[in-house]
């Protein structure tokens, strides 16, 4: 059964292409204590994962040089379920989120 910790990393994995690395899968399944962002004016809660497996801190090239599929996004969104109209991931440093 899923619980939100588990649905946030398995929607991580979709909606970055199954790019990132086993670690930081298994870092972002088993952590108990994770920083939660609420955002008060919708029904989302942002889910903060840190990087520190060095096989990741070049996804976003590798996410861009994905095949592309008809609405812009990476063919293995559209093949898993994922969104296609997720064309490019960025880097937000931490301080830009807890700036707020």
């Amino acid at each position: 059964q899923e619980n939100p910790i588990t649905v946030a990393a398995r929607e991580t994995s979709e909606e970055t292409g199954f790019l990132l690395s086993t670690p930081t899968l298994l870092t972002t399944q088993q952590t108990k204590d994770k920083t939660v962002i609420w955002l008060p004016e919708s029904k989302y809660a942002l889910f903060v994962q840190e990087l520190t497996d060095k096989a990741d801190w070049d996804i976003k090239v590798r996410f861009a040089g994905l095949p592309k599929g008809t609405e812009g996004g990476p063919l293995a969104l559209l093949t898993h379920g994922g969104d296609p109209g997720i064309v490019g991931l960025e880097w937000v440093g931490a301080s830009d989120l807890f700036a707020k």
